[in-house]
């Protein structure tokens, strides 16, 4: 009976550090998005005509966030990522915001939204492809990618 009791508390003593690493990894590598200049879209747009970093640092934070179960949180920094990559018609990040999309839809039992987001996705590697023909790159993605429909559709069938 001890021992369960000492396993609880080792778990919520993990669970506290895992928290305030986390929280510290977002302060010293993400310092801007906690500053009161960054709480409108259009103060981000402004700054991200200078840098599009931003993009990519809401990306990383959404995957921070994901990675600890943090979905509401990890969904407003992909879409705020996803609506300055098109406000901007910057499109480098587009296939990764909507990857991470269709990985938070999937964790959160969303398989039908997940699967609208893979299929941006292919329309974005069909568009790579036609640049890049042959790209063994490209061809490793949709490989990768058919493998993630596939699973999706699988645990859609599942479901219900």
């Amino acid at each position: 009976m001890d021992s369960g009791i000492n396993s609880r508390r080792c778990c919520s003593t993990g669970s506290r550090f895992s928290i305030v690493i986390f929280l510290l990894l977002e302060i010293v590598c993400f310092p801007g998005l906690l500053s009161a200049e960054n709480d409108s879209l259009s103060g981000q747009t402004r700054r991200a005509f200078q840098d599009t970093s931003i993009i990519y640092e809401h990306l990383v934070h959404a995957q921070m966030q994901l990675a600890a179960h943090n979905y509401d949180a990890s969904f407003k920094n992909l879409n705020t990522a996803l609506q300055l990559s098109r406000e901007l018609g910057y499109t480098q990040w587009l296939y990764q915001i909507y990857n991470e999309l269709a990985d938070l839809m999937t964790s959160s039992g969303n398989f039908t939204i997940a699967l609208e987001n893979y299929f941006r996705m292919l329309k974005i590697l069909d568009e790579k492809s036609q640049k890049k023909s042959g790209d063994l790159e490209v061809m490793k993605q949709y490989a990768e990618l058919y493998l993630l429909i596939g699973k999706t559709y699988f645990s859609l069938e599942n479901q219900e």
